[in-house]
């Protein structure tokens, strides 16, 4: 739901419930360390959110706090009894935080026409936990912080822009760590040629412990219109 204060503000709002069920690997795969799980229930959760949103033609912004109420999280915990990492359902799983974005183009002419935008956003994530006493392999390696901020400029003529993307991701029980994306984007009349660079740095991160994330990739792309 969204309702106007004025012409460049606004309120909004939302409700929804969601579920996930069980993977194949969750149900059923097993070695010596891990243990599935046939028995388990699908994972529920109600999420809400409330916002603030400004908005012009040159100017986009929005803070926004919200809320996951997760009942039946499915996740991995270690049992004593068996030395073994068995799924289960977890009791109960409260995320909450806010974020906040801005976005900005420069208009036509000013001292900053070369630049074709700006934008930052910034997510906060605090979870609590009702695990009865239980060690969970998931649950408590989620991105506390994130942030992302952006420009894209031209790069000797108005045709060929180049994007730059800079992210700091904070996860907890993890090191944070910085990573650079860049895109370099040519337009035609008839086609739209990319070359992207993420982790253009090639720096080393995990989002789990012992499996790492790719380095820094490279991707070509083309896209055109036949007329």
């Amino acid at each position: 739901m969204r309702y106007n204060l004025t012409k460049k503000t606004h309120l909004y709002g939302s409700v929804g419930k969601a579920f996930r069920i069980p993977t194949f690997t969750e149900l059923y795969y097993s070695d010596p360390a891990n243990n599935g799980n046939p028995e388990l229930k699908e994972e529920k959760a109600w999420i809400y959110e409330l916002g603030y949103g400004y908005e012009t033609n040159q100017l986009r912004a929005n803070l926004a706090i919200f809320q996951r109420d997760t009942d039946q999280l499915i996740d991995w915990v270690w049992s004593d009894f068996d030395s073994l990492w068995q799924v289960q359902n977890l009791f109960r799983v409260r995320t909450y935080g806010f974020e906040g974005g801005l976005q900005y183009r420069p208009a036509s002419g000013s001292l900053f026409s070369i630049i074709n935008q700006f934008s930052f956003h910034y997510t906060y994530l605090e979870s609590e936990k009702d695990l009865r006493g239980q060690l969970s392999k998931y649950a408590l390696s989620y991105m506390r912080q994130h942030l992302v901020a952006g420009i894209a400029h031209n790069v000797f003529v108005s045709a060929l822009q180049m994007s730059w993307k800079f992210r700091l991701e904070d996860r907890l029980l993890y090191n944070r760590h910085f990573l650079t994306d860049l895109r370099l984007q040519w337009k035609t009349k008839q086609a739209v040629f990319n070359l992207d660079m993420n982790n253009l740095f090639d720096a080393h991160y995990e989002d789990y412990f012992n499996i790492p994330l790719p380095g820094r990739t490279i991707r070509l792309g083309l896209q055109f219109e036949v007329i």
